[in-house]
């Protein structure tokens, strides 16, 4: 054997070598790395966005949104008191606030609300979106504004609109748009003392997964419809007491089936969830691989997010514009905190048609798989979507954007007001 081929064969063995060893590298950390440390490899997207400008009133999907340091543009920044006590009004008391409508008209700056009267059917008012500083100037700093015991501040924006909404209600209310004074966001935000938040109730954003709505819809099928289940594409590839696996609970047998058909329960909205941004695996034909495609629940460990601009990513669904993954792109995108799973209360009970809350569903067997937060666990809430904030003072976020996790952490683990 002459030298010149003794130097080709050992370069072609030493590459086999390498990628044998790449290989093994690769196989050894999937083996061994928990399963929800997998997000930082996976390709996701935003699927939709939504907004909410009037706190517990019907929300928006929109294409795009920017936000500040107190969440999404207009979301939250409106608010119903009640006119004597000045408590904060939403549906978890008043259910029959979600059929007001809210729309943002961004060419005439103005924010129009359609209230629906029994007596005089649909009332618009009109309050501008973004005041000048000469229309806050006459505005009234409403103070003593309570929310959750704390105290807020808001501007009186609308008698006209207090007068229609109080018609509505049935007692004196006023609508109030977020004040200079600061809200504190919540304990764990990174943020720490500069935490700040529009009307929310806690952070300012709320990240949810279609895998996971995907995941509730089937469970209450399989629960309300037992003879109709049908295995997911989750079902084999996950371990049998993996969260993602469907199951069927007892479910009481006053459920109206007259009300939730299968079809019915199949479609079960995220909206009624009213998350800000919804996130997709980037290919759904990933099906059941599921070191690509995202499973239910997933969201629960993620700690921090990197968005990217949609458009350099390719259609194929391959690794978007040469990103990257991991921790070593931290702040090279758009940075999110994701700080706290989500604690539900009775308002994704709410039918967001009607405005009439169901003694059911989903919220009563939400209880029997997803009481995984052991503060809420106490309080008997079940959890749904990841609460979040900015990590930077504003951006865009559009929809069919690029998402990398960047850092998890067990869910286990996962503790509030640390």
């Amino acid at each position: 054997m002459s030298t010149q081929q003794l130097a080709i064969y050992s370069a072609i063995a030493a590459v086999f070598i390498s990628s044998i060893l790449l290989f093994s590298k690769q196989w050894l950390s999937n083996l061994f790395s928990p399963r929800y440390a997998q997000s930082i490899k996976k390709e996701i997207r935003i699927q939709k966005l939504f907004i909410h400008p009037i706190k517990s009133c019907r929300g928006t999907s929109v294409p795009e949104a920017y936000f500040d340091e107190g969440g999404l543009r207009y979301d939250r920044s409106w608010l119903i008191i009640d006119g004597q006590t000045k408590k904060f009004q939403t549906a978890r008391e008043l259910p029959k606030m979600v059929v007001i409508s809210p729309r943002m008209d961004l060419a005439n700056n103005s924010l129009e609300i359609t209230i629906p009267l029994p007596e005089k059917g649909d009332v618009l008012v009109k309050t501008p979106l973004d005041p000048s500083k000469e229309q806050l100037s006459e505005m009234e700093i409403v103070k003593g504004i309570i929310i959750w015991g704390e105290e807020a501040d808001g501007y009186a924006v609308s008698k006209e609109a207090d007068e229609a909404l109080s018609q509505f209600f049935e007692r004196p209310v006023q609508l109030v748009r977020k004040g200079p004074g600061l809200r504190n966001a919540g304990p764990d935000d990174p943020r720490k003392e500069k935490s700040v938040m529009h009307f929310q109730d806690f952070y300012p954003i709320l990240i949810a997964s279609k895998a996971s709505i995907q995941h509730v819809r089937d469970t209450l099928v399989a629960s309300i419809y037992p003879n109709l289940r049908s295995s997911t594409k989750y079902d084999q590839a996950l371990p049998a007491n993996h969260a993602g696996v469907v199951q069927a609970f007892k479910v009481s047998d006053k459920i109206s089936k007259d009300r939730w058909t299968p079809e019915a329960l199949e479609s079960f909205p995220i909206e009624r969830f009213r998350p800000n941004i919804v996130v997709e695996s980037f290919n759904d034909d990933h099906g059941r691989d599921l070191n690509k495609a995202l499973v239910p629940w997933e969201e629960d460990a993620w700690t921090h997010i990197e968005v990217f601009d949609g458009r350099t990513s390719a259609a194929s669904g391959k690794e978007a514009g040469g990103i990257g993954f991991g921790s070593s792109i931290n702040g090279k995108g758009t940075s999110i905190d994701c700080v706290a799973r989500c604690g539900r209360c009775l308002v994704p009970n709410v039918d967001p048609q009607q405005g009439v809350r169901d003694s059911y569903v989903p919220y009563t067997i939400l209880q029997r798989f997803r009481q995984v937060q052991p503060e809420y666990a106490k309080k008997g809430k079940p959890c749904f979507g990841v609460l979040a904030s900015p990590a930077q003072p504003s951006g865009l976020l559009k929809v069919g954007d690029i998402v990398r996790v960047t850092s998890v952490m067990d869910p286990q683990k996962r503790k509030l007001g640390k």
